[in-house]
């Protein structure tokens, strides 16, 4: 194999060992050329869901610089990255520093433009009282808040069209990573110097909502389907996504028939994963 390095990043909820059978794949497949990998044990579980994601962002920006030399990543590396850790992954690659370069930056059922509604998957482990306030009607009421922005994950990318003035004040994350405010210019610059960026996700999705949030996607206020191409993100350029296509550097494809936790398989990630790495 001449793949460069990967660094995989879990979801909310999640940890590092549901890349397990992915990396167990790939050594079966490449043997001794296998590349470097490694699937990054921080802030698993509920911390992933109780830790604001502009200091996980921050933490995960100072892990990968220090160790850089231990990871193998110092002459670049391929990132894949699940769910809210997809999410996550982008906002660290938009505040790298210079000298470490993401070749291939995979997201895999990402919550790309937000969340608007509650995640139908049994096993999300979000507490019951929690999944109720995810309702779209009542969801700005709990989640816009300094409370909720600090002890609540995704009350960080939580965004209801139909409050938009609030979301862009109030939510501490989205509309920073995406570009709904704040100068931009480093983190587009930062986005821009990936390769290859794959947005993959499923109209079948049971958590992401809007399922194709994860392909920029999204709806309005009254819930009809808005494309990527309406988007802020992408009709503003606010970090590159635009001009990433313009340049045939970007791909966002929707794989009907998925749930959400199906990316953690081998098999798919043989199909839909592996083509894009470098």
């Amino acid at each position: 194999s001449s793949l460069r390095p990967i660094i995989f990043l879990h979801g909310i909820n999640g940890h590092a060992s549901e890349f397990n059978a992915i990396i167990d794949w790939m050594r079966t497949k490449f043997g001794e050329n296998r590349p470097i990998m490694h699937s990054l044990a921080i802030r698993e579980g509920r911390e992933s869901l109780m830790t604001p994601l502009l200091k996980q962002r921050d933490e995960m920006v100072a892990y990968l610089t220090a160790n850089a030399a231990s990871l193998g990543i110092e002459d670049g590396f391929n990132f894949v990255a699940h769910s809210q850790g997809a999410l996550l992954a982008r906002s660290v690659i938009q505040t790298l520093p210079s000298h470490l370069q993401v070749l291939a930056y995979i997201s895999l059922a990402g919550p790309q433009r937000g969340q608007w509604g509650d995640c139908s998957m049994s096993n999300s482990g979000i507490a019951p009282a929690i999944a109720k306030k995810m309702a779209r009607p009542v969801g700005w009421i709990a989640f816009y808040n300094s409370i909720a922005q600090r002890e609540l994950s995704f009350a960080n990318y939580w965004n209801d069209p139909d409050h938009i003035r609030l979301f862009e004040r109030e939510c501490d994350f989205l509309t920073t990573v995406n570009g709904y405010k704040g100068n931009m210019t480093a983190q587009k610059d930062n986005f821009l110097r990936v390769k290859k960026a794959v947005f993959l996700g499923s109209s079948e999705d049971d958590c992401i909502n809007p399922a194709l949030s994860s392909v920029f996607d999204f709806v309005d206020e009254n819930g009809r389907p808005t494309s990527f191409e309406q988007s802020v993100e992408y009709r503003n350029d606010t970090f590159g996504l635009r001009t990433m296509n313009e340049q045939g550097r970007l791909l966002l494809q929707n794989y009907p028939g998925y749930d959400h936790m199906s990316w953690l398989n081998s098999s798919l990630f043989e199909l839909y994963v592996l083509p894009h790495l470098l």
